[in-house]
């Protein structure tokens, strides 16, 4: 769930208590409530934005907050029947943020990558804007540094040459579920945040 609303794009994660029928009762996973850095809180009447997945795909509904029954839960309003998206494996986002693109395995205690380059991310794979030595079908380590600090073992599928340059785009193999999620917080804060989160009816 997303608090709209502000200028900063506050992510939450909850699960469905009850389904009303007309509005849903949610629960915040985490027991300390919604944190941000500019102390955002859950209140009566604020527009948010709900997004679940099913078997069947990834939905999405804006809702409005009708009410705060505890500090974790509360119950809102659906604007409009949910809406299908991308699955989140297929959601990408060219991202400029610290990387390196190793072609042997990081050694523990390895420095982290301090310079922002761009790198186009999904919970499934990356393109890399830039050459690399390993050929087609060879093992590489994308290291992504602040804010979210991950090693992911990923393969080359192609190499090519793009409009900017060298391109390397490649599959991640064997994510753990928490580099999953990590992926897929990056990449979808940098999608709602290149379309204002107030148009994302378009999304």
């Amino acid at each position: 769930m997303v608090l709209l609303g502000g200028p900063e794009i506050v992510v939450l994660t909850a699960r469905v208590l009850f389904d009303r029928g007309r509005g849903i009762v949610l629960e915040l996973s985490d027991p300390k409530g919604p944190r941000s850095a500019s102390g955002r809180r859950l209140e009566r009447g604020k527009p948010v934005l709900a997004v679940y997945a099913t078997p069947d795909g990834v939905f999405h509904f804006r809702a409005t907050l009708s009410e705060v029954l505890t500090k974790t839960r509360f119950y809102i309003l659906p604007d409009h029947d949910p809406r299908p998206m991308e699955k989140r494996e297929h959601i990408r986002a060219v991202l400029r943020l610290p990387a390196v693109l190793r072609s042997s395995p990081v050694q523990e205690g390895s420095p982290a990558p301090t310079e922002p380059v761009p790198v186009e991310l999904s919970a499934s794979g990356f393109r890399w804007f830039a050459a690399c030595d390993a050929r087609e079908g060879a093992p590489v380590w994308l290291v992504l540094g602040p804010p979210e600090a991950l090693v992911l073992p990923g393969v080359v599928l192609r190499r090519s040459t793009g409009p900017w340059g060298p391109e390397v785009a490649g599959t991640f193999a064997s994510l753990g579920q928490s580099e999953r999620e990590a992926l897929l917080r990056l990449v979808f804060r940098s999608r709602l945040a290149e379309v204002g989160v107030q148009d994302i009816e378009t999304w």
